[in-house]
């Protein structure tokens, strides 16, 4: 399948979405790694503007060069430097295909404490209005990836709401490493990025959800948690000494640390702590996969669709969603949600 088929469904949309931020993601990353004037030499996943048709976009637009004109601040935060430009490939792309972007880099960033309602106003004046939604997070795992050097910790996310498509959403989530996962709530699809071939097209495959689920590399139990900073490193000891049978856990955060320690790797449980709705793209995935997923003190597992419909709720309500316990089974999502609940005081 080309990188950027024809096909008018809403998978491809968000990858679509998803690459324009992927591109420059690769970009900063050499950036960073050899100075921006020699990351253009670079061969990466960075497309050609003949397939890539939003990134070419972003490199005629004025406000926002392309990456390798951009050097990072000396002073400053340069990880939120690196998040905007790559939120801003994202939000072109979701422009050029007709949705309405929203997300964690946005313009109501700048509010403060406001952010959220206003954020909520004008997302809820374009659902009334009929528009198609995106819910963008450029660069999910910024420390991870750069603070920690992991790529594997860092993943462009985009999740789509189309009032007229027939599954309503849509989600595309591209690790830093290339892994790119796409799903519309009824089976996931994963492809793989050739770093050496940008002009390769993406063969997409339909992942098993029965291989997902029984999948171990390890035989110590195991599951992935944020815990790379100090209030996520607490949660985790607290866990790991409430817990006398844990010894072991993937301290990976966010969308990256789901996919890539669920679906990728062997671990058997999962945690996301409360957080704005664009952390919780990757709990869209999982459910898709068959996993039981569980929000907050709930106990019934959430189907990709009543998820979807949360991550829409919590924008409009200018909330963070409920923590999301997630097991590749039931009972092994429920023993996570009662550990931790209870160390959360929930």
């Amino acid at each position: 399948m080309p990188l950027f088929d024809a096909t008018p469904s809403i998978t491809n949309d968000a990858h679509q979405i998803a690459h324009a931020g992927f591109v420059r993601l690769q970009k900063a990353i050499m950036a960073i790694i050899v100075g921006p004037e020699e990351a253009d030499h670079i061969p990466s996943a960075a497309s050609p503007a003949e397939v890539d048709s939003a990134a070419d976009l972003l490199r005629n637009t004025t406000p926002h060069p392309d990456i390798v004109n951009v050097s990072l601040p000396q002073t400053g935060d340069a990880q939120l430097h690196v998040d905007q430009i790559v939120n801003a490939g994202c939000t072109f792309g979701s422009f050029r295909r007709g949705y309405e972007a929203f997300g964690e880099e946005d313009n109501f960033r700048s509010a403060g404490n406001h952010g959220p309602s206003k954020r909520a106003d004008a997302m809820l004046t374009a659902l009334r209005n009929g528009h198609r939604i995106a819910v963008i997070d450029g660069i999910d795992g910024t420390n991870q990836m750069a603070a920690m050097g992991n790529r594997s910790g860092c993943a462009v996310c985009v999740f789509l709401y189309d009032p007229k498509s027939i599954t309503r959403f849509g989600a595309c989530i591209i690790t830093g490493d290339g892994f790119a996962f796409r799903s519309d709530g009824r089976s996931v699809e994963f492809a793989v990025y050739n770093f050496t071939a940008p002009n390769a097209d993406l063969e997409w495959r339909v992942l098993s959800d029965t291989h997902v689920l029984e999948t171990r590399f390890m035989d110590r139990p195991h599951g992935v948690m944020p815990a790379g900073k100090r209030s996520t490193m607490k949660i985790a000891q607290s866990y790991l000494d409430a817990d006398p049978n844990s010894n072991y856990i993937t301290p990976l955060g966010g969308n990256p640390g789901l996919m890539n320690a669920l679906v990728c790797s062997g671990s058997l449980w999962g945690y996301q702590p409360e957080a704005w709705a664009w952390d919780h793209i990757g709990a869209f995935f999982l459910a898709a996969l068959g996993l039981s997923v569980l929000a907050g003190t709930d106990t019934e597992p959430l189907s990709p669709e009543e998820i979807g419909d949360r991550i829409l709720t919590s924008l409009v309500r200018g909330e963070k969603m409920a923590p999301m316990f997630m097991g590749k089974t039931n009972d092994l999502a429920l023993e996570i949600q009662r550990h931790l609940c209870t160390i959360l005081g929930l």
